[in-house]
This record gives C-alpha cells, sequence and structure tokens, in this order.
C-alpha cells in the first residue's frame, strides 16, 4: 500500500451543497484520487462511497476509466466504464452545470 493524503472538505455555503463534507482519499506518489466519501448536511451520515477502480494512462498523464459508486441508505451501485478518451476536446462549461446532471 502506499501512502494516501486524505482530504476533508466542506461548502463555503452549505445551503448551496448536496452534501456536508466530501472526504478524499489521494495518492500521494501521485495525486491520484483513489476514493471519495460523501456525508450528508449533517456531516457524519455517509451517503455514498466513489471507488477509483482502474487507471489508464493518456498522453496527459492518467485517467479513470473505470469506477463504481455504492450508494449506502438507498443501496444498489452506479458503475462507469469509459471505453475510449479524446483529450483536448472543447466541451461548453454549461454542459457541466448541476441542472444537466441526470439528463
Amino acid at each position: 500500500k502506499s501512502p494516501v493524503y486524505v482530504i476533508a472538505s466542506v461548502p463555503k455555503n452549505p445551503a448551496s451543497s448536496d452534501y456536508g463534507k466530501v472526504v478524499s482519499y489521494v495518492r500521494a506518489k501521485d495525486f491520484q484520487t483513489l476514493k471519495v466519501k460523501f456525508y450528508a448536511k449533517d456531516k457524519s451520515t455517509l451517503t455514498k462511497t466513489l471507488f477509483i477502480e482502474k487507471l489508464d494512462k493518456t498522453k496527459k498523464g492518467q485517467t479513470y476509466v473505470k469506477q463504481m459508486t455504492l450508494r449506502v441508505g438507498a443501496g444498489g451501485y452506479t458503475p462507469v466504464q469509459l471505453d475510449s478518451v479524446q483529450e483536448d476536446l472543447s466541451l461548453p462549461d454549461a454542459l457541466f452545470a448541476k441542472e444537466q446532471l441526470g439528463k
């Protein structure tokens, strides 16, 4: 096992966030995120955990090609697998707005 940094983040404006706290586990040698835990607004109830299962090398470093999110309260999981990666692709910022999630 390699050493990791454990980084707890809380929103500056709690009313604008879905989470009260997010804890990231980042590998020290290359700063790759390995796991992220999401907590409810009370900052103590774990709601879901994102696991990075596979990283692949790209021209600019590494990218996540396989990850899974486990939902604690609701149960179930969401797997994500990338079959191809296009670097330097220009995408509009609006595509990543909160309102676009789930579309």
